[in-house]
């Protein structure tokens, strides 16, 4: 009954239950329609169990079985032979369900009309009485919102509308206007207004661009614009089908929405390196949670259209020339970067006039990032200082493939200081060469810029510096201005916040004591799990500790401390940083989610290192113990607070290893 019930709202991945019931009523309003929608899906749930198949059992099958029975009791009069139809509606759902999801990736309701047309061409070959066609309601609009669940009607489109609109304002939106390009397209054509087909047409554009520009493309202006013409497109391709299928006695059913969204997928990712890689999800999601999840991203140095890059040097280095730099890093070649050594404002000693006067030459240039030696020159003669070589203008380089495609450049590198070859697998931080002034180099400096291919002055690609010091701020995003001097963090963690699977902390919050644990999930993930069920995803590396993907039901507590944890920086060096948490921290019941401007400053404190956080008009703190870690954190807001001090620890039991738990009485902090 779960999986049924959960089954209405999650074919628009609409979350929780209040607007899985409200679709539930939607198909209700046609009560025999309704019903006979829950037959045939029970009917696909009793032989999905007998049936072992493969992939694994999805809402979808039972999505597709709910049209399926709801059209066949729309269409046919109740009797015993239409009973027959929607129980054999649930098994042929299953079947071409699984059939479909071994051939294409998103059968979407390709198993509805399938099994759809099947069962219509029976009932035909029987003779079963047909229903009257629905009247015209007027309303269109709520018409076709009703219609994606096939009830045309206004009070079932109202209770879709509400659906929708609870679990996303924005696909609200969407469907607003995908409909509006549709009436005025048929319109311009001469469907009458307020006409069935016009019903049927709008629904077929709805289902098309909610799901392109609010599920399955990361939302902006591009999914917006190829989401209202595949609506457009849909509705004319839903005339059509039609015409076309007219002589065979069959509706369209889904089979615009289905045509159009495949075709408008598959054309957006023709290449790897193309611009709608960057906007396809990973999985599909609602809007404002991809919007969520793309702002904490690029935050945190994981914005997919540019490549994260670690400093490819040790110690401090100045930027010499930045991205749309006023030299040579212009047009085609504005991100690039280079970097010299500089002591009080001069990158030399002395006189400056021998190479080895100026600080960077010779020092040591490293990987990057992981990736595949394509090509090296350590051949090419160093300058003498102020002399360039315009022939070899890259001079002595090193070119490495990333693992995701893009070719990372390091250029005007020393003459024979190359360790690497052609071919050579190299790691993060391995040796690559030593700083030089060979090619058009006036002065010992590294340039690194980042491209699509192999030939070298091809058009540059975006690309940022990853787990930066930009002087005390911490940056997984940094793109150095000139003049800017930046370094990596240098030594071990300092700052004490490991959470290994098993852990447990206990905490007095406000009059009780509240448990969290760490848990590893099958995917290798890792959770802190609340005593109320809710969950945060997180990260921890040898460099930070980030926090991800709340969900699970309302717990103050644990909100309070995802935005004062954050993502937190393991080095002491780094005192001040910023990050971009989701702004339903703060509050769950915002109507149109966006992320907060999180900003974070850490002191040191005797044995405690004490972390601030300011998200707008709220303030969250933590306390780090060198010895029990976080001791203490909470949160202000709106004259509210939230504290939280730590009151045990230990260790979950696992097979052969007994559980433990320390008990404290009072912390100094």
């Amino acid at each position: 009954m779960r999986a049924l019930f959960s089954a209405y709202g999650s074919f628009l991945l609409l979350p929780g239950w209040l607007p899985s019931l409200l679709l539930l009523g939607a198909t209700l309003v046609e009560p025999v329609p309704g019903l006979a929608a829950w037959v045939c899906a029970f009917s696909a749930m009793a032989s999905r169990r007998c049936l072992p198949l493969e992939p694994a059992p999805t809402t979808l099958e039972l999505v597709n079985a709910v049209l399926v029975g709801h059209l066949l009791a729309a269409t046919y009069q109740p009797g015993r032979m239409l009973l027959l139809l929607v129980v054999a509606g649930g098994p042929a759902c299953v079947l071409v369900t699984a059939w479909l999801r071994t051939r294409v990736q998103r059968p979407l309701c390709a198993p509805f009309v399938l099994v759809g047309w099947g069962l219509m061409s029976v009932g035909r070959s029987l003779l079963l009485s047909l229903q009257p066609l629905p009247p015209d309601h007027g309303h269109p609009f709520l018409c076709s919102l009703g219609e994606i669940f096939l009830v045309p009607n206004p009070l079932s489109g109202a209770l879709v509308a509400l659906a929708i609109g609870l679990g996303s304002p924005y696909l609200l939106l969407l469907s607003a206007l995908a409909f509006a390009v549709s009436y005025a397209l048929l319109g311009v054509l001469g469907v009458p207004p307020a006409s069935y087909a016009q019903v049927l047409a709008g629904s077929e554009a709805i289902l098309t661009c909610l799901m392109i520009s609010g599920l399955w493309l990361s939302p902006g202006r591009a999914s917006l614009m190829l989401g209202l013409l595949a609506a457009g497109a849909s509705s004319l391709v839903y005339l059509a089908c039609t015409s076309l299928l007219a002589p065979l006695g069959l509706p369209p059913l889904a089979l615009p929405f289905v045509l159009v969204t495949w075709l408008s997928l598959w054309a957006c990712w023709p290449r790897a390196d193309g611009f709608w890689r960057f906007q396809k999800l990973p999985t599909p999601a609602l809007p404002e949670r991809s919007w969520e999840r793309c702002a904490l991203a690029r935050a945190r140095g994981l914005d997919p259209s540019s490549l994260a890059l670690r400093l490819p040097f040790h110690d401090s280095w100045t930027c010499y020339q930045g991205f749309d730099g006023p030299h040579t890093h212009q047009q085609q070649w504005r991100y690039a970067l280079d970097f010299v050594q500089q002591r009080e404002g001069k990158s030399f000693a002395g006189q400056g006039l021998q190479l080895s006067d100026y600080y960077c030459w010779g020092a040591e240039i490293v990987a990057p990032l992981a990736g595949r030696v394509l090509a090296c020159v350590s051949d090419c003669p160093d300058n003498p200082p102020g002399e360039v070589d315009i022939q070899r203008r890259w001079g002595n380089y090193v070119m490495i493939e990333s693992l995701s495609g893009p070719v990372v450049v390091l250029a005007h590198l020393q003459q024979g200081s190359l360790p690497v070859q052609s071919g050579q697998t190299v790691a993060l931080g391995q040796l690559l060469g030593r700083c030089g002034n060979s090619g058009r180099s006036p002065q010992p400096h590294l340039h690194i810029h980042v491209q699509p291919g192999i030939r070298l002055g091809e058009v540059s690609l975006p690309f940022h510096l990853s787990h930066v010091l930009l002087e005390d701020r911490f940056l997984l995003d940094c793109r150095p201005l000139e003049g800017q001097t930046v370094r990596s963090p240098s030594g071990a963690a300092q700052v004490p916040l490991h959470l290994p699977v098993g852990r447990r902390l206990d905490y007095r919050f406000g009059e009780c004591t509240r448990c969290l644990t760490v848990e590893l999930d099958l995917a290798g993930q890792f959770w802190l799990v609340s005593d109320f069920g809710a969950r945060v995803a997180f990260l921890e590396t040898a460099e930070l500790v980030a926090f991800y993907e709340r969900c699970g039901p309302p717990d103050p507590m644990l909100d309070a401390l995802v935005l004062a944890l954050g993502m937190t920086p393991l080095h002491g060096q780094a005192c001040r940083w910023e990050d971009r948490p989701p702004a339903r921290l703060l509050s769950r019941g915002l109507p149109w989610r966006s992320n907060l401007h999180s900003r974070y400053q850490r002191t040191r404190q005797g044995h405690v290192w004490e972390q601030l956080g300011r998200h707008g008009q709220a303030t969250s703190w933590a306390r780090l113990d060198d010895q029990l870690g976080l001791v203490e954190f909470g949160l202000e807001h709106k004259g509210r607070r939230l504290e939280a001090q730590l009151q045990g620890l230990g260790m979950q039991p696992d097979q052969g290893i007994p559980g433990w738990r320390l008990e404290l009485k009072e912390v100094a902090c």
